[in-house]
């Protein structure tokens, strides 16, 4: 950097290097050569100014790293692609997206997390976009579940969604696991 009091070094633009340590200036790589940003030499031959996967080539012919929710998977790509709905990239640089695991979901497109299932909701497989209802007889009391848990024999529950179960009333009882109603005594 040649700016006195400057917190952070400049790194030098693509097609030009510098080999030395605090140096002030940049120097413009050979005819024939080329270089990426940052670099401390430059390269010839054909393709050597393309931009890698995870990176697309800006209108001043710059690698730039792909943002968090996006990626490119070719390279020299002119832009880089929104995760689609279900999948995620949480880093930049990215050359794929990755689905959203179990007990989440992807409902927009461009994400760089998944959202977690409600405690009554559960998602069982990866890159899905929304959660499932708890069914009857069955409870979600955490967030990000994969599967819900039956109710315990005394235990009911007739309302798919539920974060809990019921005891069973006075007169009734139940003896199995994962009722959605109680039988009379």
């Amino acid at each position: 950097s040649n700016v006195p009091g400057q917190l952070a070094c400049t790194a030098c633009p693509a097609n030009t290097y510098s080999d030395l340590t605090a140096a002030t200036s940049c120097v413009d790589c050979p005819s024939g050569t080329s270089s990426p940003a940052g670099s401390t030499t430059c390269q010839s031959g054909s393709g050597s100014s393309a931009c890698n996967p995870g990176t697309y080539k800006n209108s001043q012919g710059d690698c730039v790293a792909c943002s968090s929710g996006t990626y490119s998977a070719i390279s020299d790509a002119t832009t880089c692609t929104y995760c689609p709905v279900g999948k995620y990239s949480s880093f930049s640089g990215s050359t794929s997206c990755i689905s959203c695991p179990v007990g989440k979901f992807g409902n927009v497109a461009g994400a760089a997390m998944c959202t977690d299932c409600s405690p009554g909701l559960y998602n069982p497989n990866a890159g899905s976009t929304s959660c499932l209802f708890c069914p009857v007889g069955k409870f979600g009391n955490v967030a990000g579940a994969a599967m819900c848990t039956d109710c315990s024999p005394g235990l009911y529950n007739p309302n798919a969604g539920s974060t809990s179960c019921l005891f069973c009333p006075v007169g009734k009882f139940g003896n199995v696991a994962g009722a959605a109603d109680c039988t009379d005594c």
